[in-house]
């Protein structure tokens, strides 16, 4: 009986250790404490090992199972000095100032639904009056190089587009063989040769003239092609800021309104990745890009409202109300405005 005893002890021990971590309240703050603490005191290795043996851990709040704040705990464990280190301390401050704080043991299931309510209540968005400020936002302006090398890269794209697209039309207006006397045959199979480089020729001198003279921030190229769908529509790198404005509101006036609301839609995001508030990884989903913004940022709630929208309508809806594009172009305007504002 013993080694059948021991035998158990074991598996409840493994299953044990890989359930996951159930903590309340007041020890998840006393958990993100000590990884403060270790941030303060230069001791990165230990706040790493702290917040990745945090992310899997669940909060018990009111009989339910929370997540942990899992984009700070994810930014901890790649800490990499102690400037990160600062900026990542105070934001654990934040978040522990407003963790619910209880010295009692939980009530009955009413408490328990009542503070859930308020709980609700006080992370819902709060509507940003007009004129804000987006507050202690750093930004970084794109140096000379990063602009010329953007735009280079736009131009390779659009260029190599635009020669497959010829070479696919140059393959179906390609006249068929026919029976000729041979000297016949060779003398046309020259005559297309000739025709075929010198066409080929012209439009790779009409595209590098167009290149050439593009600057980072001309919206010609970006306007020839506003109402072409295609791939690149998917990535938000794909076109500037203003270019997706402008790509937006030419898709609003065409009808086509759920595609202009994800245009508003990379339009901020490709704003945030520039000024350094987001960093693009192909990865990552909306709402994980929405709960990487710091929890101070003035303009959170309206970039929450606007993923919701945005999600709501291109994955929920096959059209879009004028409605729902109105909102979303008011959220992402305003965004837009501060944080143009912060950098002008």
């Amino acid at each position: 009986m013993k080694p059948l005893g021991a035998l158990l002890a074991v598996l409840l021990a493994a299953s044990a250790s890989t359930a996951q971590e159930r903590l309340t309240v007041d020890e998840y703050a006393v958990r993100l404490q000590a990884i403060r603490s270790a941030l303060g005191d230069g001791r990165l290795e230990d706040a790493r090992s702290g917040a990745g043996s945090l992310r899997s851990a669940r909060i018990v709040l009111g009989g339910e199972l929370l997540a942990t704040d899992t984009s700070l705990l994810a930014a901890v464990e790649a800490v990499a000095d102690t400037a990160q280190a600062a900026a990542l301390g105070r934001r654990i401050a934040v978040l522990e100032k407003s963790l619910p704080r209880s010295s009692t043991p939980p009530g009955p299931a009413a408490s328990d639904r009542a503070l859930l309510e308020r709980l609700r209540a006080e992370q819902t968005p709060r509507p940003i009056e007009k004129g804000g400020l987006v507050a202690e936002l750093a930004l970084r302006p794109l140096s000379f190089p990063e602009r010329v090398l953007a735009a280079l890269q736009s131009a390779r794209e659009w260029l190599g587009r635009g020669l497959r697209r010829l070479l696919k039309l140059l393959l179906k207006l390609w006249p068929q063989p026919r029976p000729a006397a041979p000297e016949a045959s060779a003398f046309n199979l020259n005559l297309g040769v000739v025709a075929l480089v010198a066409i080929v020729i012209a439009v790779l001198g009409v595209l590098a003239y167009r290149a050439l003279r593009r600057s980072p921030g001309s919206p010609g190229p970006a306007r020839s092609q506003a109402l072409a769908t295609s791939s690149s529509d998917e990535n938000p790198l794909s076109r500037e800021a203003d270019e997706w404005e402008r790509y937006a509101a030419e898709l609003a006036a065409a009808g086509r309104r759920r595609e202009a609301i994800r245009a508003f839609y990379h339009a901020v995001l490709m704003a945030l990745f520039r000024c350094g508030a987001l960093h693009y990884r192909k990865s990552l989903t909306n709402w994980e890009y929405a709960s990487a913004v710091p929890p101070e940022a003035r303009f959170r709630p309206a970039f929450l409202e606007l993923t919701r929208i945005f999600d709501r309508e291109w994955y929920g809806h096959d059209q879009s109300p004028a409605e729902a594009l109105a909102r979303s172009a008011q959220e992402a305007r305003h965004i837009l405005k501060a944080i143009r504002g912060a950098e002008a």
